[in-house]
C-alpha cells in the first residue's frame, strides 16, 4: 500500500502545480473594457457586372419605307458602345426606315433619318448648281472638291455685236467634281467618266446669271490660290461681278492695239489772185500775189 502511494505522489504533485498555474494565469488576464467596440474586418465590395450595350441586327433585307418590326431584328450585345448605332431599347417599332438595309446590317441612326449630302455641303443663302465641263474648262482635270474658282464666260456676240468675255462669279466653292462630293464617298471610275460636271455653291440671287452664261456662252473655270492666313473668308459669299447696269466685259478689239493716227496733211499753199489775160484770140490766166 505504501509503495502505491509513493508512485502516485509525483503525479499528484504535477497535477497540483498545473492547477495552480492555471488559476494564476486566469487571475492575471486583463478584464475587457466595458462599451469598447469590437473591430471587424470590412467585407470586400462586390464588383459590378461588366457593362453591356444591346443593339439590333437586321435578319432580313429592308427597303426605304418598310416599317420596323421586331421579328426582322435580332438583339446583340457589345461590351463597348458602337458609334452611330441605335440602342435596342431606344428603337420604336412601326417607324419606316429611310435607307436600304441588308441582312446582317446593324441598325444605325442614318437608316432612320432621311439625310441629304448636298444640304450638308451648302451654307445658308447658297444653291448647288452643276455646269458641264471638260478637261479644258475644268482647269485641266485638276479641280478637287473644296477648291475656289472664278467663273468666266465668253460670247460670240455681245451688246456691241462683237465677241466679248466677262467675269460671272468670283470665289465660288466647288462642292463636287464628276460626282465626287466634298465630304461624300467617291464613285466608280466608270461613273466619273460619264459625269463630266462640276457642282458649285452659288448665291441664291445669282444662279440665273450663271445658268444664262452657261447656256448662251462658253463657261470656263479658273482655280484660285489659297487665301491669306489673316484673311477671314470662311463666311464670305461669292462676289458677283456681273451687274445689270455695269457688266464690265472685255471685247475682242480690246485685245489688239489701237491703230496709229493718220499722218497730218501738209498745209496747202494759199493760191494767189487769178488774173485772166486776153491777147487777141488767146486767153491765159496769171496768178498775182
Amino acid at each position: 500500500m505504501n509503495s502505491r502511494l509513493m508512485y502516485a505522489l509525483p503525479a499528484f504533485a504535477l497535477a497540483l502545480v498545473a492547477l495552480v498555474l492555471a488559476i494564476a494565469g486566469f487571475l492575471r488576464a486583463p478584464e475587457p473594457v466595458a462599451g469598447a467596440a469590437v473591430v471587424t474586418q470590412p467585407a470586400e465590395p462586390e464588383l459590378p457586372p461588366p457593362p453591356s450595350y444591346d443593339y439590333l441586327v437586321a435578319t432580313t433585307a429592308m427597303s426605304p419605307g418598310d416599317e420596323l418590326e421586331a421579328d426582322n431584328f435580332q438583339r446583340v450585345s457589345s461590351p463597348s458602345p458602337i458609334e452611330g448605332a441605335v440602342p435596342a431599347d431606344a428603337v420604336t417599332f412601326g417607324e419606316p426606315v429611310a435607307a436600304v438595309m441588308r441582312a446582317g446590317d446593324l441598325l444605325r441612326q442614318e437608316q432612320l433619318e432621311a439625310s441629304s449630302l448636298v444640304r450638308s455641303l451648302l451654307k445658308p443663302g447658297t444653291q448647288a448648281i452643276a455646269i458641264p465641263v471638260n478637261d479644258v474648262s475644268g482647269v485641266g482635270g485638276l479641280l478637287k472638291p473644296g477648291d475656289e474658282v472664278n467663273v468666266y464666260a465668253s460670247f460670240d456676240r455681245s451688246d456691241k455685236n462683237e465677241p466679248a468675255a466677262l467675269t460671272v462669279l468670283r470665289n465660288v466653292v466647288v462642292i463636287a467634281v464628276k460626282g465626287v462630293a466634298y465630304s461624300g464617298e467617291g464613285v466608280s471610275e466608270d461613273e466619273r467618266r460619264r459625269n463630266a460636271s462640276v457642282v458649285l455653291a452659288v448665291p441664291d440671287e445669282h444662279v440665273a446669271a450663271l445658268l444664262l452664261a452657261s447656256n448662251e456662252g462658253d463657261v470656263r473655270l479658273a482655280a484660285l490660290a489659297a487665301p491669306e492666313m489673316d484673311a477671314d473668308t470662311s463666311d464670305s459669299p461669292a462676289a458677283v461681278v456681273v451687274e445689270s447696269n455695269d457688266p464690265d466685259p472685255t471685247y475682242l478689239k480690246d485685245l489688239f492695239p489701237a491703230p496709229p493716227p493718220p499722218p497730218a496733211a501738209a498745209p496747202a499753199r494759199p493760191a494767189g489772185n487769178r488774173v485772166q489775160v486776153f491777147e487777141g484770140a488767146e486767153q491765159r490766166s496769171v496768178y498775182v500775189r
